[in-house]
């Protein structure tokens, strides 16, 4: 593929990522298996404490060759972490001299990942500030803002990696941030509010010039109760709405067990039954048509074909089978999005009396209101 900024990747990010944290020394197989299942989305970061960007490379690198994929079919994620003295590793889990300033972490951070994830077999030569110049990165996140409470060090860090789009990093993106530090690192220049929480926050319009949009926003998605987290990042997510952000979603299962592990039945389970899959799917398709993508990160090789873009299609084509599924489909989903925006809950038996409204309306009106 060329690397002329003129023929820049237009691949679309995908509703399916495959997160690949916390796999250690299965990385690289588990990686692969994600792009045999039909993932053609992947997370990964370049701090060697809970990710493996090189062995995620081989992962891609091999998929590549063995023809399973094209890289401009690919949309791939990595991320710069702010240094932490405090983790398990010292200094050689950083792909950064943690001494440096932070525009040379960046750009030793931009380097390296680029390095790691690029599309080709061949090995590269030279210095390690040299790159295979067919190498991109759909999107760069940075990991949460600066851990020290300064949204001047966020902004910075921001600015910064803007200033590598769009080539050879394609979109920015920011993890781990909420309503308050996104109002005051991007305010609305018509909102007083927004202007004067960033200047009691340090970030003064007349020093800071005002930062891109990112083009993704990545946060737990949760309702447990004991997280200290916003309920279902809703603020985040309306934030996201407002302003044509793409919002990403981790912890689906492991921070929402109860909407479908079955102690709890309701949209998720009664579409499960209805389409015959399992409630995890049934819970990602449903999240993903509430406008969001879904990191997946199975363990298991088994599983990791489950809930990902094969095992969706299923969904999708029992969506469209006939006008009864679509009115299941559509009261399964509006249910979801009464619990996850608004807070009520939606039972089965909702869910039987709102498909019963729903199909005296279309005897009256001819169809579904979409």
């Amino acid at each position: 593929m060329s690397s002329s900024k003129a023929e820049l990747s237009t691949c679309h990010m995908p509703d399916m990522i495959y997160g690949t944290a916390w796999k250690g020394n299965d990385t690289e197989r588990f990686t692969y298996c994600a792009m045999q299942a039909g993932y053609r989305a992947i997370d990964t970061g370049s701090v060697a404490d809970h990710y493996d960007e090189e062995a995620v490379g081989r992962a891609i690198r091999s998929a590549i060759a063995d023809k399973i994929v094209k890289r401009e079919e690919l949309y791939i994620q990595t991320k710069f972490s702010w240094y932490d003295p405090g983790k398990e590793g010292g200094r050689d889990i950083w792909a950064y001299d943690p001494q440096a300033p932070l525009t040379d972490q960046i750009q030793q951070s931009v380097t390296s990942s680029l390095r790691r994830l690029r599309p080709g077999n061949e090995k590269i030569r030279g210095d390690e500030s040299e790159v295979d110049s067919e190498a991109y990165i759909d999107c760069l996140i940075l990991h949460s803002p600066s851990p020290d409470g300064s949204l001047s060090k966020t902004h910075e860090a921001l600015q910064l990696l803007n200033s590598y789009t769009p080539h050879p990093i394609r979109t920015v993106g920011l993890s781990n941030v909420y309503l308050p530090d996104l109002s005051s690192l991007f305010p609305r220049p018509d909102n007083k509010a927004d202007l004067q929480l960033a200047i009691r926050r340090g970030l003064d319009p007349s020093d800071h010039p005002p930062l891109r949009l990112p083009s993704v926003i990545q946060n737990p998605f949760v309702d447990h109760p004991k997280s200290h987290l916003p309920t279902f990042d809703r603020e985040v997510r309306q934030f996201c709405r407002d302003r044509g952000i793409a919002y990403q979603a981790f912890h689906i299962l492991t921070g929402n067990r109860y909407l479908w592990n079955g102690t709890r039945p309701g949209p998720v389970t009664k579409l499960a039954k209805l389409v015959g899959v399992n409630n995890p799917e049934a819970l990602f398709r449903l999240c993903c048509d509430c406008g969001m993508s879904c990191l997946n990160g199975s363990r298991r090789v088994s599983e990791v074909g489950s809930c990902g873009p094969s095992e969706q299609k299923k969904i999708l084509m029992w969506r469209e089978s006939g006008e009864e599924a679509g009115r299941w489909w559509k009261v399964c989903l509006d249910g979801l999005r009464e619990w996850i925006d608004e807070g009520r809950w939606v039972t089965e038996e909702d869910l039987e009396n709102a498909l019963r409204k729903l199909t005296e309306k279309e005897r009256h009106t001819g169809g579904i209101d979409e």
